[in-house]
């Protein structure tokens, strides 16, 4: 083994769990969207606030935070997952 490869290896290796890293983040973002989009419809479809909050936790995941403000014409949905 030469010096460079013994050099590159690491590298590559770093460079590898580095994108799976990112990747997982992504996978977290989309998740945690798609939680906030299906609590949201849930509440402005008039479901009751508590099913809407279960909803979104099913689809984010567990750990997941899901917090609905709801109020005149306009409402909210928050989700916040911990990765």
């Amino acid at each position: 083994m030469t010096a460079e490869t013994a050099v590159a290896i690491p590298l590559l290796l770093a460079l590898t769990l580095a994108m799976v890293w990112l990747l997982a983040l992504a996978a977290a973002q989309v998740r945690v969207i798609d939680a906030a989009r299906e609590a949201a419809r849930a509440v402005a479809r008039g479901d009751p606030t508590a099913q809407a909050v279960s909803l979104g936790q099913r689809v984010a995941g567990s750990g997941s935070t899901v917090d609905i403000t709801a109020g005149g014409e306009r409402g909210r949905a928050r989700v916040s997952l911990r990765v």
